[in-house]
């Protein structure tokens, strides 16, 4: 009856762009009208009741909108998520164009945007799920920033979402003798990081519904449902780090590594293949170091169980069957593999640094990426430190979730 009585229409769209600045795939913030009436002050209720008709203020239009955008879409200080609201909205803002794209690129981001559209909007969520990257690795993840000139990551709260279109025209704008390659595992590597992440926000659903409605069953059909996600997490993870290894080779133009089985070979290839330059970047000791064997035995182990031996023990049905509290178990795995997601995704970031630094030799930037808001990034950090990081290290609990 107040809708129709003050004449409120539908829901604002709001751009992270000025209006004559859109571009294609800006993200969008879909402003509720009911959110805004409850922000105005008494005197502007007033003012509109009397007149019948409500006309938001574009000042609580704008704050509402940046909410929306910080919680549902970039993420908390841990994920980086105010300099990178702050990065996209000077980045959204600039005058660049997309001229270098062949059809299945634009094919290929068409499908990409969908998914990250969709998957921001997760039945199952919660702030236990941001993957708080910058806690974990304080070297790494402030490299979003740079790298904007080439290789644009809008967000890093649950996956890591790069603005693919302008990724994939960088690539081909540069000339890259293997562009074709480079885009192809770049797009496989994005699509692989954003179904991981799907698959552990419904593994949070089915846990959430185990936890409070097995009783006295012998078996749910949501644990099938979360060994199931498990076992395609854990093949998905594995062949998530293998594509990061060629698309980091296809960058230094070494085409030899998918031919090579043993992943030992891949890495003695890339010792002896990648500049010495190259070797002494922090990110590319990171990239060495979390694709070792060392690093990846438990992976390793856990894939060879679900794809070539008896199968692993802690997320087969005997485990669960007749169990009346099977969530440790589940919690457990859900602990290792949302850990290595992080890993993975702190890896990604690191691949793109790398292809970042070729593509800015191949392609010089343009002079607008030469003002690039690090004081934001900067002041971010700063109040996180001085916050605190109290409860990073705590395990996940499905109290909160």
């Amino acid at each position: 009856m107040l809708r129709r009585i003050l004449n409120i229409k539908d829901d604002y769209l709001v751009g992270l762009a000025d209006p004559d600045k859109i571009k294609k795939d800006c993200p969008i913030a879909i402003v509720n009208k009911q959110q805004l009436w409850q922000k105005e002050n008494f005197f502007s209720k007033l003012k509109s009741t009397l007149k019948l008709n409500y006309e938001p203020s574009l000042k609580v239009i704008r704050s509402t909108a940046k909410e929306i955008f910080k919680t549902e879409f970039f993420g908390t200080e841990e994920d980086l998520g105010p300099p990178l609201f702050e990065l996209m909205l000077w980045f959204q803002n600039l005058d660049w164009e997309l001229n270098d794209l062949k059809s299945i690129d634009w094919e290929r981001a068409d499908a990409l945007e969908q998914m990250s559209k969709l998957n921001r909007k997760n039945e199952f969520t919660s702030p236990w799920l941001n993957m708080r990257l910058y806690p974990k690795q304080e070297i790494i993840t402030p490299l979003v920033y740079p790298i904007v000139a080439k290789t644009p990551i809008r967000s890093i709260q649950y996956f890591v979402d790069v603005q693919s279109r302008f990724a994939f025209n960088s690539i081909r704008k540069s000339k890259h003798k293997y562009a074709d390659d480079i885009n192809s595992y770049l797009y496989e590597i994005l699509t692989l990081n954003q179904k991981t992440a799907n698959l552990l926000h419904k593994s949070v659903g089915f846990m959430h519904k185990i936890q409070t409605e097995k009783g006295e069953a012998l078996m749910m059909k949501e644990e099938i449902d979360t060994i199931s996600n498990n076992d395609a997490i854990i093949t998905y993870l594995k062949s998530s780090i293998e594509k990061i290894v060629y698309f980091v080779g296809y960058t230094f133009e070494i085409t030899n590594l998918e031919g090579k089985k043993e992943h030992k070979k891949r890495l003695k290839t890339l010792d002896q293949e990648i500049p010495n330059f190259v070797k002494k970047q922090d990110y590319y000791q990171f990239f060495e170091e979390h694709i070792s064997s060392k690093q990846l035995e438990q992976l390793n182990k856990y894939r060879t169980g679900v794809l070539h031996k008896k199968g692993l023990s802690k997320n087969q049905p005997h485990s669960f069957a007749g169990n009346k509290n099977p969530i440790e178990k589940l919690k457990e795995m859900f602990d290792f593999l949302f850990d290595q997601h992080c890993k993975n995704s702190l890896l990604l970031i690191a691949g793109l640094s790398l292809l970042t630094d070729e593509l800015v030799k191949l392609d010089y930037p343009d002079k607008m990426f030469f003002n690039i808001p690090f004081e934001n990034l900067t002041e971010s950090i700063k109040k996180m430190k001085k916050a605190g990081n109290n409860g990073y290290d705590d395990h996940i609990s499905l109290r909160t979730l």
